[in-house]
């Protein structure tokens, strides 16, 4: 497995060195008026009319409101130029089913939807597809456009054979950085930036030759990428050749996998990836026994102090002197050392070309804001000079540093004129772990690739057949109303938790059939402050979320809607079952509309019920009824002992916690960031006592400890005891992988099934049932607006994405039956009298992540648990003093955001997950920490 995520690293990189692209047929376009004005695009001048011009912008959801303080921006400082943003997510998903995912249909799909967009839609086949405006002509024009404001070779990388269809803003680049100890220990001068693959490779012999316990070169592929480098180096030309005539057993690939095998067996390359109990590749950085690695192998690649001095890889520095050099040269399509441009297009069939030049030409002159990942960042340099100085870009960087970001940069890169085909790539790279993991020779696993890369390109061409290329002209589409029409209100609905894209379609048609009223679904700003119910209840009429209200301030901030269910004869409470309402509802109100819901239920092996005479779990079960039908399920010992219970999959830690709700245990006290854990309460220690028991005492679930440190030896055995019908029941989702055939492709000797779970303690709790719904604002002036557009989309069914719809009426209609599979049904069958009992409103165990922008450390109530089971430790004085240090903890990390240093100055003895504290220069939660 470690293996293929090396090899999807290494395809990532190159990808992104083939030229400012990605990856539809066309089909009708969302969000779109379906009878767009046509006219081809010449590129010349354009009259800007009495009324102004207006161009569109193509901007993924979380960055329009991003984009649209910048359009707003720059039609004040351009009047007669207004830009519309419209959704690229309704531009890259097509409602065609039949509609081609190609990268030229791709393309196609947005520059018919938008005069301008991003240029990451851009890969190389579409520069002679007549998609894009050739920008140069209007470059030429236009005399306040300054080319010596860009870097060299930045324009360059936006210039293809047929013109210059990209104006760059950013240019991404890789450098790598070497420890100098080693190079000085092995007597070898600092590397050049002109270097070769052939200079790097002698290196690292030479530093594994001197040093026994030290490595050459590690970066991402594990070797990967040495074979590649060899590869060109021959000159074997594989990505130039079309894939159908590879032959990978010719004796030249033979020779280059044996050279590849001589570079891992003598440590000149640290291959990670193919031997099992390998050295962790950035812990051997750090001790100082890897010569050459990635400059980005930690957080945020090489940074100097404030004084340029010393350098540190994510505030972390390194025990040694380090360097940084560009990567080796290459000229081949492999492109270790490309720099892929970020900037903006110009569709070919826009009816104002001069205006959309100005305004992308404008966006590259502005910085990143803050919610698209603004500021420095290792490898991202702005193509304007101007910017670069602006933002005190290269005042990041040590002068070494500096110096290999620019010579990587000055590197000759020639842009590629077609996307290379990587299929030869995964039969290359099965061939190579066959050479050095398992002994094969190089001559047997080439032969074996090239038979595998043969059945692969017969399925390829059965599966994929080449889609007939659309050449008719682009005409950019008048994009959909951003406002509302006259007489019409408007109605703000935020699509947080949902599929805005779905939303928007659905808007359109309310809209048409509610003429009164103008729903706009609007992107969220994710990224500049935290998102919470109350803050986007503050900026919009409604809205959905991803749960229901969980804090005071959650409900302070909603509509009760009571009075508009009361008051509507069309649409009624008991369309919901109590159990899911219960979640939207306090003090007698209720908060929210509810749309779906999930559930966990009690998976349980029929046949061992059947044979131990067992009735079938219900959901009144409590906490003894449980206990006693486990109790009944289990026999036997040793090997083939039968449980009747076990924690499945995720260990006992939130079944333990299912439990403490089920004896009343208030697990934490307080909300928001105000919550402080209750583990103390003596419903707790008596629950998470009698959830030992179920181990310690009784012996009906194997004996447990909960994972509580990074060395932590755990094995989960859970799976195969299900698997093998060893257990009689356990907590799950649907019959997560128990349906259908046994693992071993035969059928099973067991029956699974499925029931609720045993609630009769206390009903159902938010950390068991979750639910998703629509909000109305208490602030909002379009409530009757608000509420019927919640009640039209509350019947669709096409935004479930796998949950229970929160309606009756829908569970019940033949849509949901259509896109709902028969775990589902059945898992609503099952659980209709239980959604009956009201449920509670509650935080629960996960409640207190929400403390700190960090989460919250469990290290010390784990403990407790842990000492239990192991020492006999007295589990009430355990958890008071865990309750003592989370609580500490907690108001620690609110003062310092410190985790880590937090742990270690409140306990010496320490040993949890908290290994590190956060980079403070990184986001957290949209604020840095």
């Amino acid at each position: 497995m470690r293996r293929v995520f090396s090899l999807l690293l290494l395809l990532s990189l190159l990808l992104a060195a083939c030229g400012p692209g990605n990856t539809d047929e066309d089909g009708p376009i969302p969000g779109l008026d379906a009878t767009p004005t046509p006219g081809p695009s010449t590129g010349e001048a354009t009259a800007v009319p009495a009324g102004g011009v207006t161009i569109s912008f193509a901007a993924w959801e979380n960055e329009i409101p991003v984009y649209e303080r910048m359009a707003a921006k720059f039609t004040e400082e351009n009047p007669g130029i207004t830009v519309t943003i419209v959704p690229m997510d309704d531009l890259m998903n097509s409602t065609d089913p039949n509609a081609a995912y190609d990268p030229v249909s791709q393309v196609r799909r947005i520059v018919s939807g938008a005069d301008t967009a991003p240029s990451f839609v851009v890969s190389p086949e579409v520069f002679d597809a007549g998609l894009l405006l050739d920008m140069k002509p209007l470059m030429d024009g236009d005399s306040a456009f300054n080319p010596d404001d860009f870097y060299p070779g930045a324009l360059a990388r936006s210039t293809y054979p047929n013109g210059m269809f990209v104006m760059p803003r950013y240019i991404y680049m890789q450098i790598l950085s070497y420890n100098k100890d080693l190079f000085a220990s092995a007597d070898l001068p600092a590397p050049s930036p002109d270097w070769t693959w052939s200079d790097l490779f002698a290196a690292a012999e030479q530093i594994a030759s001197a040093d026994s316990k030290a490595y050459g070169f590690f970066d991402y592929s594990s070797g990967f990428s040495g074979l590649l480098a060899e590869i060109e180096a021959r000159d074997l030309k594989l990505l130039q050749t079309p894939p159908a005539d590879v032959d990978l057993t010719a004796p030249e690939m033979v020779a280059t996998l044996e050279r590849v095998k001589e570079l891992i067996d003598n440590r000149a390359i640290f291959n990670a990836a193919y031997k099992e109990g390998q050295e962790d590749p950035q812990q051997t950085v750090r001790d100082g026994r890897v010569a050459i690695f990635p400059g980005e192998l930690f957080t945020n690649g090489p940074i100097a102090d404030g004084d340029g001095g010393a350098v540190s890889f994510g505030g972390e520095e390194l025990p040694f002197e380090v360097g940084s050099i560009p990567y080796p040269v290459t000229k081949g399509p492999f492109g270790f050392n490309s720099a892929n441009v970020d900037g903006f297009i110009i569709s070919s069939g826009t009816q104002h070309a001069n205006e959309a030049w100005k305004w992308i030409e404008w966006l590259s002159r502005q910085p990143l804001d803050a919610t698209q990942g603004g500021g420095y960042a290792p490898g991202r340099t702005p193509a304007r000079i101007s910017l670069a100085e602006s933002m005190g870009y290269w005042d990041q960087l040590d002068p070494a540093t500096k110096a290999a970001y620019q010579a990587a940069l000055a590197q000759p890169v020639t842009p590629q004129t077609s996307t290379p085909d990587y299929a030869v790539f995964g039969p290359l790279s099965t061939a190579m772990y066959d050479v050095i993991s398992n002994g094969t020779k190089p001559e047997a696993a080439l032969k074996t690739a090239q038979e595998q890369l043969k059945e692969q390109l017969a399925q390829m061409t059965e599966l994929t057949p080449t889609p007939k290329p659309d050449t008719a002209p682009v005409v950019v589409a008048t994009p959909a109303p951003q406002v509302a029409p006259e007489g019409a209100a408007l109605v703000k609905f935020d699509a947080t938790g949902s599929n805005t894209s779905q939303l928007r379609r659905l808007a359109r048609q309310f809209n048409e059939a509610n003429p009164g009223f103008f729903v706009q679904v609007r992107a969220t700003d994710t990224t500049t402050q935290p998102v919470t119910l109350d803050v986007i209840a503050k900026n919009n009429d409604c809205f959905s979320y991803w749960s229901s209200p969980q804090s005071e301030a959650d409900f302070k901030s909603l509509l009760d809607l009571r009075p508009l269910f009361d008051g509507d004869a069309s649409f009624k409470r008991d369309d919901f079952p109590p159990a899911v309402l219960g979640q939207f509802q306090s003090n007698g109100g209720i908060y929210g509309l509810p749309y779906s819901f999930n559930v966990r239920n009690l998976g349980y092996n029929k046949t061992m019920f059947d044979t131990a005479g067992v009735a079938a779990p219900v959901f009144s079960w409590q906490p003894a009824d449980f206990l006693a039908a486990a109790k009944a399920l289990t026999s036997g010992s040793g090997d083939t002992k039968q449980y009747g219970y076990v924690a499945y999959g995720g260990g006992p830690f939130s079944d333990m916690f299912f439990f403490v709700n089920q004896f009343g245990g208030q697990v934490t006290t307080g909300s928001g960031d105000s919550v402080r854990p209750n583990f103390a309460d003596p419903k707790v220690v008596e629950a998470i006592q009698w959830y030992i028991d179920l181990a310690k005492v009784h012996g009906v679930m194997p004996a447990f400890t909960i994972p509580n440190s990074p060395d932590a030896q755990n094995e989960d055995k859970s799976y195969d005891l299900v698997q093998n019908g060893r257990v009689g029941m356990w907590l799950d989702y649907g019959y997560g992988s128990f349906e259908g055939p046994g693992p071993d492709g035969n059928p099973r000797t067991w029956e699974p099934a499925l029931a609720s779970l045993p609630i009769g303690g206390a009903g159902l709790q938010s950390g068991d049932l979750w639910a998703r719904g629509f909000y109305i604002s208490a602030s909002s002036q379009q409530q009757q607006g608000c509420w019927e557009w919640l009640k039209f989309i509350s019947n669709d069914v096409t935004g479930l994405n796998g949950e229970l719809p929160a309606r009756i009426s829908v569970a019940d209609s033949e849509e949901f039956k259509q896109v709902s599979n028969p775990s589902q049904l059945k898992l609503y069958e099952v659980y209709r009298e239980a959604l009956q009992k009201p449920s509670s409103v509650g935080l629960g165990i996960n409640g207190l992540y929400s403390a700190t922008p960090f989460g919250v450390d469990f290290y010390w109530v784990n403990k407790a648990i842990n000492d239990t089971i192991e020492k006999d430790a007295d589990l009430g004085e355990g958890l008071k003093n865990a309750q003592d240090l989370t609580i500490k903890h907690i108001d620690c990390v609110i003062k310092t955001k410190k985790p880590a240093t937090c742990a270690r100055e409140l306990d010496p003895d320490y040993n949890g997950y908290n290994t590190q504290d956060p980079d403070p220069n990184q986001p957290i939660n949209g604020a840095k920490g």
